[in-house]
């Protein structure tokens, strides 16, 4: 029920290209706290992975609308528009 353990896990995941598993553990976070910027921006950068772009550019807009001052979603949301 942490949502910031569930990042860490989805990131932990993600690093070994895990990607059902690093969605899930995103999904979960995201489950408790909704506008959890970094678990969107994680998401985004998975399914981004995954060459699914139209659904990382999605996400990776949500996070940065969230918080427009995170170095994180804003970084990778340029990545993105690059792709």
């Amino acid at each position: 029920d942490n949502p910031q353990a569930l990042y860490q896990l989805g990131r932990y995941y993600q690093g070994q290209a895990r990607y059902a598993q690093a969605l899930d553990a995103y999904r979960q976070a995201l489950s408790i706290e909704p506008r959890y910027v970094d678990a969107l921006t994680g998401m985004g950068v998975t399914y981004a992975r995954l060459g699914d772009h139209d659904t990382a550019l999605r996400l990776l807009v949500a996070a940065a609308s969230l918080d427009p001052g995170s170095a994180l979603a804003q970084n990778n949301l340029g990545y993105i528009h690059g792709a």
